[in-house]
């Protein structure tokens, strides 16, 4: 019965408060640290503010002058403007980003009860390469834009969307995607991949992660292609309406859903069947390394000039692992280990940069706390010398010479992606090229004072103008210049429209590099000679990078192979022979585009001068005919113009009607393509609402630089409900607003009773711009006790106290805190004969106590949340407090330690276990009560004759109660089994999610997702003096007396109290609800079986 009112209850609530969920507060967390001091200033235009510091102004120019173009695009294609700027916050470097501030208190996985608030702000670093910052500008603002069109809004709008909308992963990174890269070779490999593999099933409702971006980027690409660009505004504002994003797509293209699936499915499979043919698969016999999940990344591979070892890097969030594979042997063996996991979007997976020298020597350059560095490693003795190169941003590949003493880099210095030479053994560069173009991929010429590097540059020259960045092209060649010479010319090796990367010279005769002029990236040869290249390698996946030997011809490469890259080591590659390989339809429909888009500037071109010419012919006329009279019937002499194509929204397939005047053909007819008469007196295309709209804005200004100020703004809202072991259930409340680089964080709130006469409330300020942190807090708790039956009992308790603490992170793992503070106890009894001089009850007096002290902590954690209540890896807690009183003698000191490890078995599968250890001492120590759970509904408290620390009464004055301590989880027993001046507690749990572990997709199901059965084993103690492990604390002292004789029998009682059991953990309505079946063991006797229902998370 008990348990039927609970889940009533629950639906109750659930039913009431919608938003309802779980808060989850800890001790622990990870660290981020400023290895710098960021001086931030702005510019401000009509629709950005964009910030950045040092020499990072040049990026904010350039994203300025960028982006402007680009929003109107973007707004026109998505159907929407946002209300306000658009914040841009620009770092100079990954590592820079990597310190900052903004979102390190996000959850990472929520079920319910957090609203977060959708805002216009983008914080990206510049990568190094300007082509590929204009890309990762229009992606994360495409991204901001699609969350702000389907997330924001009014605040009705905000609650209703976060609480109805859920949409799967390919869907907002997908758009996203497809607005920045298009139909690029990255999603084309995919698709072929993935769509030939069993994993393609139902793909678009399972898949996740980075592979949901670019499974999502194909499907918008094909819905841009086969219905039109209008239509992505057409399927994002229904999604809103709808909160369903299939019945969005169905309505917006009158095709069902399952058909439509089916149909990009094809499109893409008639692709890859269309090639097969021209290239052949990588031979997986031939892998020597490959991806041990997604979140690692083989980012970089070399091997040495006479092809024994070969050296690549793994990346894991930041966590780089460098290894040297040994080909004589076929071992390999860990050489380095540098950095620590970060979040997926800090990350730089180019680092580190490998190059060999010979056979002896490899160099390596990696970030370290927050500056670059060039080492040298010996292979055969593992000697290291390190070079910083701290002038630098960023660095995007290197190239060492044969001995290993120069080494030629593409670097970024001052704003500006160039070629450097860099004394290995001196302190010495010298800068080669200085523009705003990106070259990058140097390489020595052997036996020559050239080099070989890949470039966007336009010209030859070395001393041209720059010009804008959105001028910059995507297409790199390879050019080649003279150390030597002085003159100021290059040498322009490849005339192509594609990308042409990754040089590796053999001789002055002969070069390789990776190029995509077919569409897959695949190995070329150029010849010096007779100026050709020819195909040499002709593999159905992308040579993502790659390194030669030519001892023996060896190739070594990564490529994407079943769903994840793998490297692989061809021994003897046929490097001569060339290979006709078909152009893949990407490229076909690319070029298409290309050529749509010339022949259409040429088009306007010819009407501007036919135009002007007209214009001249007509004033030639006026005034020689002014005195004419007009003769009704004259033709105008302007000609009729042509149609322009607009390549943007060209649409294949669509049906040709015949000239019928304004007739429409309602057999074939097509919602949301323009299929009414099209003008033929307008060389313009007709406009949508939001470019008419520009034209209507103020010309656009740039104001700047500006020096920031912090401008606060809300972050959350929590509201979840919580049950209290002294005060029952209430409510969680809590808001957090910041600053926008979240160095300025003022958190408040607190836990009201259903009484609404006792709680606890606290505010927050913390200051984080700093290596070091500090904070200021406001507490408040006050419990409330009224009990008629007991002689009309009222009394209140109330603590009150400030705390000013700092912490110092060592790493982002571990930190250091104290925190000083100052506090007030004050107990009032309000029980009404107190007022009564003339009564003879020994009521308890009102009394205040001030107390100061410090507590000091160390913090370590290396959680990774790998789902919902899924955690991997370690957290640690060591506190000492320190409470001094002024009077009364109720000074008392608290150490504890708190020790969790999750330990993975396979997959989501967990053993995790907690240790805990606190013992209070000094001249007034508290009371650990052990038992119980928290949150636990219809909790039952143990009552003790003597010495009950939870006993209330007239006579009695129970301040502890403001600093007393209940010790959980100890299932099956009551809240305050057993309570004493020190405890120990182990829990260990073996959590399976069930439906997460058989699962090879992403559960949509909120329900099934976090359906969760665990086994688990309590065990645990409190005791005063002597630990439990002593024979006094584990005997029980019996006293018989009968004149004359008296007697004292000592009977063993274990000090230990245990239980076992199973449990069961679900999201239900909003709640994470936990189910546990508990038998207790105690004094090693089995009790009776307790089933217990309790909310929120396990430790």
């Amino acid at each position: 019965m008990k348990i039927v009112i609970t889940f009533f209850f629950l639906i109750c609530c659930t039913v009431t408060f919608p938003s309802l969920g779980q808060y989850y507060a800890t001790d622990f967390g990870q660290n981020r640290i400023q290895y710098k001091n960021f001086d931030w200033v702005y510019y401000s235009t009509n629709h950005f503010d964009v910030f950045y510091y040092a020499e990072g102004g040049k990026y904010a120019k350039e994203a300025i002058d960028f982006l402007e173009d680009e929003f109107k695009r973007l707004t026109d294609v998505l159907g929407y403007a946002p209300y306000s700027k658009t914040k841009i916050i620009i770092y100079n470097s990954v590592t820079d980003l990597q310190q900052s501030n903004i979102g390190i208190d996000d959850a990472v996985f929520t079920i319910g009860g957090e609203m977060s608030f959708s805002k216009l702000q983008i914080e990206m670093a510049h990568p190094g390469v300007a082509h590929q910052f204009k890309e990762q500008l229009v992606y994360k603002l495409s991204k901001v834009l699609i969350n702000d069109m389907l997330f924001g809004g009014n605040f009705r709008e905000v609650i209703q969307s976060s609480y109805l909308l859920k949409l799967p992963d390919w869907f907002i990174e997908g758009a996203a995607r497809y607005l920045a890269f298009g139909w690029d070779v990255t999603m084309d490999d995919f698709m072929r991949d993935y769509l030939t593999s069993k994993r393609a099933k139902k793909a678009e409702k399972k898949i996740e992660g980075e592979q949901a971006g670019l499974l999502g980027q194909a499907i918008w690409n094909y819905i841009a292609i086969q219905y039109g660009n209008s239509n992505i505004s057409n399927i994002l504002n229904l999604t809103r309406i709808m909160h369903k994003e299939d019945v969005s797509i169905s309505n917006a293209l009158g095709v069902g859903y399952k058909q439509f699936s089916g149909n990009w499915r094809a499109f893409y499979l008639k692709g890859g069947k269309e090639i097969s043919e021209g290239y052949v698969s990588i031979d997986d016999q031939k892998m020597i390394a490959k991806m041990k999940n997604e979140a690692v990344h083989l980012n970089n591979v070399a091997v040495s000039e006479s092809g024994r070892y070969i050296a690549y890097s793994e990346n894991t969030q930041g966590k780089v692992i460098l290894y040297l594979y040994d080909n004589t042997t076929g071992t390999q063996k860990r050489i380095m280990m540098n950095g620590y996991k970060v979040d997926e979007d800090q990350v730089d997976r180019e680092m580190p940069l490998i190059d060999f020298a010979g056979d002896d020597f490899l160099g390596v350059i990696y970030f370290q706390r927050g500056s670059l560095y060039l080492v040298t490693i010996n292979i055969e003795t593992g000697v290291r010398s390190e070079k910083p190169l701290t002038r630098f941003n960023q660095i995007n590949s290197f190239s060492l010479n044969q001995n290993g003493r120069l080494a030629i880099i593409s670097g970024d210095l001052d704003g500006k992606t160039d070629l450097f030479l860099v004394s290995v053994l001196r302190n010495s560069l010298r800068r080669i090229t200085s523009d705003i173009f990106d070259d990058i991929d140097p390489t020595f010429v052997p036996g020559t004072a050239a080099i070989v590097f890949s470039s966007n540059r336009t010209s030859d020259s070395l001393s041209i103008a720059n010009t804008s960045i959105k001028n910059l092209s995507a297409d790199f060649n390879l050019f080649m210049f003279d150390l030597d010479t002085s003159e100021t010319k290059f040498l322009r090796i490849t005339h192509t429209n594609t990308r042409d990367t990754k040089p590796m010279v053999k001789n002055e005769y002969e070069m390789f590099f990776l190029s995509d002029q077919r569409g897959i990236n695949n190995v070329f040869k150029y010849s010096f000679k007779s100026g050709t290249q020819t195909q040499v390698t002709n593999f159905n996946s992308s040579v993502k990078n790659f390194d030669l030997h030519f001892n023996e011809n060896g190739m070594v490469f990564i490529a994407l192979n079943g769903g994840i890259d793998e490297i692989f080591y061809y021994r003897n590659i046929d490097l001569e022979s060339p290979k006709f390989a078909p152009q893949t339809p990407r490229k076909n429909y690319n070029q298409a585009k290309f050529m749509a888009k010339v022949l259409n500037l040429r088009e306007i071109e010819r009407l501007k001068n036919d135009a002007a010419a007209q214009k001249n012919n007509i004033e030639t006329e006026v005034i020689s005919s002014k005195n004419e009279p007009y003769t009704e019937g004259q033709k105008d002499s302007l000609d009729q113009t042509k149609i322009v194509i607009d390549p943007e929204d060209f649409v294949f397939n669509e049906r040709v009607t015949s000239d019928q005047g304004d007739q429409i053909d309602t057999e074939n007819y097509k919602f949301g393509i323009n299929q009414g008469k099209k003008k033929s007196n307008s060389a313009l295309q007709i406009d949508s609402f939001f470019n008419n709209y520009a034209r209507l804005e103020n010309e656009n200004q740039i104001y700047g630089p500006i020096q920031y100020n912090p401008k606060f703004s809300s972050n959350n809202l929590i509201f979840s409900p919580g049950i209290d072991a002294l005060r029952g259930f209430g409510f969680l409340v809590e808001t957090q607003i910041s600053d926008m680089l979240g160095n300025h964080v003022l958190t408040a709130g607190g836990f009201v009773s259903s009484s609404l006469k006792q709680g606890d409330l606290f505010a927050e300020y913390k200051y984080l711009k700093y290596w070091l942190d500090f904070k200021v807090k406001l507490i408040r708790k006050s419990l409330y006790f009224e009990n008629d039956e007991e002689d009309f009992l009222r009394q209140s308790y109330k603590l009150n106290g400030v705390v000013i603490g700092a912490a110092l992170p060592l790493t982002n793992r571990f930190r250091i805190e104290l925190d000083p503070f100052v506090q007030q106890t004050n107990f009032r009894n309000l029980q009404y004969q107190t007022v009564n001089a003339n009564t003879t009850v020994p009521f308890a007096e009102d009394e205040q106590v001030l107390f100061t002290g410090f507590k000091a902590r160390g913090v370590y954690d290396n959680i990774l949340e790998r789902s919902f209540n899924v955690l991997q890896g370690t957290r640690a807690l060591i506190e000492f407090g320190y409470n001094q009183s002024f009077s009364q003698e109720k000074s008392f000191n608290l150490f504890r330690i708190d020790v969790r490890h999750y330990q993975k078995i396979h997959n989501e599968l967990t053993f995790a276990t907690r240790l805990y250890f606190g013992k209070s001492f000094g001249q007034h120590p508290q009371k650990f009560l052990l038992g119980g759970v928290p949150n636990w509904f219809l909790a039952q408290t143990e009552t003790h004759s003597v010495s009950d620390p939870l006993n209330v009464n007239n006579e009695t004055n129970n301040t502890n109660l403001l600093f007393t301590e209940f010790v959980t989880n100890m299932r099956g027993y009551n809240y305050n089994e057993k309570f004493g001046t020190a405890t120990v507690l182990l829990n260990m749990e073996l959590r399976w999610p069930v439906f997460q572990y058989f699962s090879r997709y992403s559960i949509k199901s909120s329900f099934l997702r976090n359906f969760m059965l665990i086994a688990f084993g309590d065990i645990g103690s409190v005791w005063d003096g002597k630990a439990p492990f002593t024979r006094e604390n584990s005997t029980k002292f019996v006293q018989y007396a009968e004149a004359p004789f008296t007697a004292s029998i000592a009977n063993y009682e274990s000090p230990w109290l245990s239980s076992y059991g199973l449990g069961m953990r679900m999201a239900l309505l909003g709640y994470y609800l936990k189910l546990d079946y508990a038998v207790p063991v105690q004094d090693f006797t089995r009790q009776s079986s307790r089933f217990t229902v309790s909310i929120g998370l396990d430790f």
